[in-house]
């Protein structure tokens, strides 16, 4: 297992396989890459076979899971065969997806092979949904993450707590995620900008899930902690601040158009490869971990 220079290891790829999205979230973090980047056409994309190289040299280091994500993934019309070619790479044992769910109802059928999904809602309420994404697909979500349920994939909403608009949304997003059969993930609000006034502290809701959970426990990840409340997995991401959270991070970042982003929070120690050369990929990844170190300290 690759470690980085912190002694931390490194087994989980996020990979970025489009910045298009249909969506205009205005709290978007892009994955942490520019907006520019972050809306490039398919002609800036990897392809699905290289897409695999990049994954089988990760894995070739001790990288066993990787998590698909954009923009919005299922906006390329080859997600299948992207799942399809990351499940074969040998030593990959589980392959996750994050999307805004938009989609989900029509492209079910192509994710088989995906372990678990993140479905990105943010509220139970269409009109708050629309404040946040631009758009009145509220319903269609819904529909989707049902479907995405009776397929029999496993599912965890996404909430993004912004102040002024969902915070006090957590008591009913748990319920929806108690009514769909999903668990529930409340994120704190973070972009590498760390601005724009819609950051929440999440001490009251943590106090809350504490004194109403029936199981708690803390995930190896980030050291993330999870409460079992109302018969729902509830987890808590509080990247924020938080040097705890940044030191136990075992992920590396790959952006859509071939480059190594050892922190979602900095854009000026991405390490660009040649996809069309192996050892090109192998010799960005290692740089890529030597660059890799938290951001809170």
């Amino acid at each position: 297992m690759v470690k980085d220079r912190f002694g931390k290891e490194v087994d989980n790829l996020r990979l970025a396989v489009t910045g298009r999205c249909n969506l205009a979230c205005f709290f978007c973090h892009h994955e942490g890459y520019t907006p520019n980047i972050c809306s490039a056409g398919a002609g800036k994309e990897m392809s699905p076979g290289e897409i695999r190289t990049v994954v089988e040299v990760a894995a070739g280091q001790g990288i066993n899971r990787v998590k698909l994500t954009g923009g919005e993934p299922l906006l390329r019309e080859d997600l299948g065969q992207i799942i399809k070619e990351v499940g074969a790479v040998a030593g990959i044992g589980e392959v996750s997806l994050v999307t805004n769910g938009v989609l989900l109802e029509e492209r079910v059928g192509d994710l088989e092979g995906v372990s678990r999904i993140n479905v990105s809602i943010h509220t139970t309420q269409p009109n708050i949904y629309r404040k946040i994404t631009g758009r009145d697909l509220h319903g269609k979500v819904l529909k989707g993450i049902e479907a995405t349920v009776k397929a029999g994939l496993p599912v965890k909403l996404n909430m993004t707590v912004l102040k002024g608009l969902n915070e006090d949304e957590v008591e009913g997003m748990v319920e929806l995620a108690k009514r769909m059969g999903t668990d529930l993930q409340l994120i704190e609000y973070h972009s590498p900008e760390m601005d724009g006034g819609k950051f929440v502290n999440l001490d009251k809701v943590e106090k809350w899930l504490d004194e109403n959970s029936e199981k708690k426990s803390e995930l190896r990840d980030n050291r993330r902690k999870r409460f079992e409340v109302k018969g729902v997995k509830v987890h808590l991401v509080r990247p924020m601040f938080n040097r705890e959270f940044c030191e136990n991070c075992h992920r590396m970042r790959v952006t859509p158009d071939g480059k190594f982003k050892p922190c979602l929070m900095r854009e000026d120690n991405h390490v660009e490869f040649d996809v069309m050369s192996r050892e090109s990929v192998e010799k960005a990844f290692g740089e890529a971990i030597k660059r890799k170190e938290p951001f809170f300290r």
